[in-house]
């Protein structure tokens, strides 16, 4: 059998886990498997991977099939998606109590809507979570998440310590907050929870990278369940690490095997004075000392070899046609003809570009902003007077493109803008659309030396500067031939950011309408005008 417990507080675990320091500690291994789960926003699953119905499905299956399992969330979950632009993440909890989590952290995009809503969603929930380094603007924990959890097994203790990435409050959006560092929360707690009869610590929760190995090399805790871009699994023979990948496309299972085994010794006082007073050394009493050692096996699950669980996958299809009725909601309007045809946009001409790029540059207060044509696919012209809806949105920005704001040069700024202008003459989708920058550039000349006259808020453009640019995260990733970006170094990450759509709906409901295009910002020369 196995109880779950829960600490209201971190000071108080000396004084409380004293109390329960006293289970039965039955000899002779014991086998848990945590299922562990992270970066989960989207219900429904993408082109057969993922999704909520396949790990309801998973977590079943390990459920029948082994004694002791815990299902861990280590966060991301209630946003971004477009089901959470509509209730703040509140359909999300709903369907995490259906899927049966066990524990779950708050991660950065818990705090997407605010700490209050944030707040609300750990009472929603019917499943402990834990989030011990984040304090309220009142000094208090969040709503009613409590800082550490522990599962009992065989007479084993578990804890698991809630933690959040240190600069939650510069990439999500929870107010004023307090946030402990992990590394400093972990120095304080993790000795008292040992000293105290927990014989395994895991921290739980979405780090950033530096977090985590620091987790991982400082030696103090044994599991660091968090989150990343890519499924992963190490174990070093103190530390072991994890992560599913997003979506639950590919999740992670780690297969613990708790010893507790007895262990006779002889202390070396008794020895020392047996033979510095020339007693008998078969007179020395051995001790009976009980010690602990565990090992780690880690398994990964394809969800795309997994069944949808039916009564998960009806309640999501549920939510799905609730959506797509709210997407129909309008706002904004169209105040003249819109002209969003592929080559109009491709020319830098389009007002409803402008308006994607001036909402990444707002939403990230970044000094510029640049996104690729090719992410807009609306090729139409919309007539003056037409409503412009969140479904709008979605179908002429079909690429759930997410918005991350990356710290570069002014040499990178220039690189970036010679290669969205290298396939003018193409009409290809990487010529750039800006915010916050104006340049000329000729198509007459060789690839890579056509732009000139670089300004960014009216300033000429520094080589040697450094610079915020939001970009959607395609190009961050090199598309389009955008590799000058690749290694430039991310504020604003996959993990942390939002969706475009999202940025672009908030931008137009405050401006309401969509106006002309103004003046070109990568101003088209020929050859015999350029100096």
């Amino acid at each position: 059998m196995f109880r779950f417990l829960a600490l209201p507080a971190i000071a108080c675990v000396a004084a409380l886990f004293g109390l329960l320091a006293e289970p039965s500690r039955a000899e002779g291994p014991v086998a848990v498997t945590i299922v562990l789960v992270n970066d989960l926003p989207r219900a429904e699953d993408v082109a057969g991977r993922g999704g909520l119905a396949k790990l309801a499905s998973t977590i079943k299956l390990q459920r029948a099939s082994r004694q002791r399992v815990v299902v861990a969330h280590a966060g991301n979950a209630i946003s971004p998606s477009l089901l959470s632009g509509n209730d703040q993440g509140a359909f999300m909890i709903g369907l995490l109590n259906r899927v049966g989590i066990d524990v779950m952290a708050f991660a950065n995009h818990e705090f997407d809507f605010g700490a209050a809503v944030a707040g609300e969603r750990t009472t929603a929930a019917g499943f402990p979570i834990v989030l011990a380094n984040v304090r309220g603007a009142d000094g208090k924990p969040i709503g009613a998440a409590v800082p550490t959890w522990f599962y009992e097994a065989g007479g084993i203790l578990i804890a698991f310590i809630g933690v959040a990435r240190s600069d939650l409050q510069e990439v999500s959006r929870p107010g004023f907050i307090t946030v402990e560092p992990a590394l400093s929360l972990v120095e304080r707690v993790a000795p008292a929870l040992r000293q105290n009869g927990v014989d395994l610590v895991a921290v739980l929760g979405a780090l950033t990278d530096t977090e985590e190995k620091a987790l991982v090399n400082s030696g103090l805790v044994d599991l660091v369940l968090g989150a990343g871009e890519r499924l992963h699994a190490s174990f070093d023979g103190r530390t072991a690490a994890a992560a599913s990948s997003r979506n639950a496309e590919h999740v992670i299972l780690l297969d613990l095997r708790l010893d507790r085994y007895r262990v006779e010794t002889v202390g070396g006082d008794d020895l020392s004075s047996m033979i510095d007073g020339g007693g008998p050394i078969d007179a020395i009493q051995p001790r009976i000392e009980m010690r602990f050692r565990w090992s780690v096996d880690f398994r990964s699950i394809d969800s795309l070899n997994v069944l949808p669980d039916t009564e998960t996958a009806d309640e999501i299809q549920h939510l799905l046609l609730d959506l797509s009725r709210q997407l129909g909601s309008r706002i904004g309007v169209v105040d003249s003809d819109l002209d969003i045809r592929d080559i109009v946009v491709r020319e830098g001409q389009s007002p409803f570009a402008h308006a994607v790029a001036d909402a990444m540059k707002s939403a990230l207060k970044a000094d510029v902003a640049l996104i690729n044509a090719g992410a807009i696919r609306a090729d139409q012209v919309i007539p003056a007077g037409t409503p412009v809806t969140r479904r709008s949105l979605v179908q002429w920005l079909p690429f759930e493109s997410r918005v991350l704001l990356l710290r570069v040069s002014g040499e990178q700024i220039k690189l970036a803008l010679e290669n969205g202008v290298s396939q003018f003459d193409e009409h290809a989708g990487r010529f750039p659309i800006v915010s916050g920058l104006e340049a000329s550039f000729d198509p007459g000349r060789p690839a890579g030396h056509r732009v000139t006259g670089i300004t960014i808020a009216g300033r000429p453009l520094a080589l040697d500067h450094t610079y915020l640019l939001a970009v959607n995260d395609f190009i961050a990733a090199g598309g389009d031939g955008y590799g000058v970006l690749i290694n430039a170094h991310r504020i604003v990450d996959l993990r942390t950011s939002e969706l475009l759509v999202r940025h672009l709906s908030d931008y137009l409901t405050q401006a309401g309408t969509i106006g002309t295009a103004g003046a070109p910002r990568l101003h088209l020369v020929s050859e015999a005008s350029t100096p």
